[in-house]
C-alpha cells in the first residue's frame, strides 16, 4: 500500500495565541479525520504531529508581537501587555520624545527591520519608532508585523504650558485666593472621606476624586471656567517644571481637572458641599475619572486607566 503525505501549499498567519490554537486545533482534527478515510480506501497512513504553523512569509511558525516603551521624562522602558492595551492608555503631555521598541518571540524568527512598519502618529520601518509628541487628546500607534496588523498602542496626551503657579498668582491676586482655599477644601474632605474613596492620596482613587473635587468646588464658589483652567494649567507647570513630575502624573491630574469641570459647570455656581461630593463619587464609581495602574510608578512607567479598574 502506498503511503501519503499531505502537506499545505499556503503559510497560515496568526497574531495572538488564542486564536492560532483554535486554528491550530481544526487543522490537525480535519488532518487526522482525512487520514482516517483515506485509510478506509486502503492506504497506509499514519496521523503523524503536523509541522508547526509559522507566521512568516518565506518559513511556518508561530510569533507573539511585544512592544515596550519610553518617554523623554522616564528612566527605563516598560513593556507593554497586549491585554492591558483594551482599557489602558500611555498618559504623557505635549513636547515628550516617545521610543517604541517591538520585538516578537521567539527572537530567532528570521524578521527584517522592514518587517516592522509603524503607522499611525508617525510612519516608520524598523523594531524601534521615536517621535516628537506635538498634540492634545487621544491617539494610537500602530505596528504591523511582516505585512499583518499585530499591535495598536493608545495614547492620551495633555498640554501643559504657559505660566506657573506663583506668577498666575500674582497677576490673578483675588481668583488665586479662591483657588487656595478651594484646594484645601479638597484636601480636607479626602482625608475625611478617605475609606469611601480610597486610601490611595497619590496616583490612585483618592487622588482623582480631589482634583475632580476641586474643580467642582471652584465652580461652585463662582470662578470663571477660564480662571479655573488657568489656575490649574499654571499648578501643573510649577510640578513639572519645579518638583519633575512624570509626564503620566502630570496627564492623569489634567484629565481629572477637566472631567471636574465639567462636573462643575453641569451643577452651576452655589452647588452645595453634599452635591458636589456626590457628582465626584459617582464620576469614580462609573470611571469617568482617571487613575494609574500602579500607584508607586515606578520610573514614571505606569499608564492611565479608568477610575472604576
Amino acid at each position: 500500500m502506498e503511503k501519503v503525505n499531505m502537506t499545505f501549499s499556503k503559510p497560515f498567519y496568526f497574531d495572538n495565541f488564542g486564536l492560532h490554537k483554535l486554528v491550530w486545533s481544526t487543522v490537525h482534527t480535519a488532518f487526522c479525520i482525512t487520514l482516517i478515510l483515506l485509510s478506509l480506501a486502503g492506504q497506509k497512513l499514519t496521523c503523524e504531529e503536523i509541522p508547526p504553523i509559522v507566521l512568516s512569509r518565506k518559513t511556518f511558525t508561530i510569533y507573539n508581537a511585544h512592544v515596550s516603551f519610553k518617554n523623554s521624562r522616564m528612566s527605563s522602558f516598560r513593556d507593554l501587555a497586549d491585554d492591558e492595551l483594551a482599557f489602558k492608555a500611555i498618559g504623557i503631555i505635549s513636547g515628550d520624545r516617545i521610543v517604541l521598541k517591538a520585538g516578537v518571540i521567539p527572537e530567532s524568527l528570521p524578521f527584517a527591520d522592514t518587517d516592522f512598519f509603524w503607522h499611525g502618529e508617525q510612519e516608520s520601518f524598523g523594531q524601534t519608532a521615536e517621535f516628537t509628541l506635538v498634540r492634545v487628546g487621544p491617539f494610537v500607534q500602530k505596528l504591523k508585523i511582516d505585512g499583518r496588523p499585530a499591535l495598536t498602542i493608545p495614547f492620551q496626551s495633555v498640554g501643559v504650558d504657559g505660566l506657573s503657579e506663583n506668577m498666575w498668582c500674582v497677576l490673578h491676586p483675588v481668583s488665586c485666593s479662591q483657588v487656595f482655599l478651594t484646594s484645601q477644601d479638597a484636601g480636607d474632605w479626602v482625608a475625611v472621606n478617605h475609606n469611601e474613596l480610597g486610601q490611595d492620596t497619590h496616583n490612585g482613587r483618592a487622588d482623582a476624586a480631589r482634583h475632580a473635587y476641586w474643580n467642582v468646588r471652584m465652580v461652585a464658589e463662582g470662578l470663571s471656567s477660564d480662571a479655573i483652567i488657568g489656575a490649574t494649567m499654571a499648578h501643573e507647570v510649577m510640578n513639572i517644571h519645579d518638583q519633575d513630575e512624570p509626564s503620566n502624573e502630570a496627564a492623569m491630574d489634567m484629565l481629572n481637572n477637566a472631567a471636574g469641570l465639567q462636573i462643575g459647570l453641569g451643577l452651576g455656581v452655589g452647588t452645595s458641599v453634599e452635591q458636589s461630593a456626590a457628582a465626584v463619587i459617582s464620576a469614580l464609581e462609573i470611571g469617568r475619572l482617571i487613575i494609574l495602574d500602579n500607584i508607586d510608578n515606578t520610573a514614571g512607567s505606569s499608564l492611565i486607566m479608568p477610575s472604576n479598574k
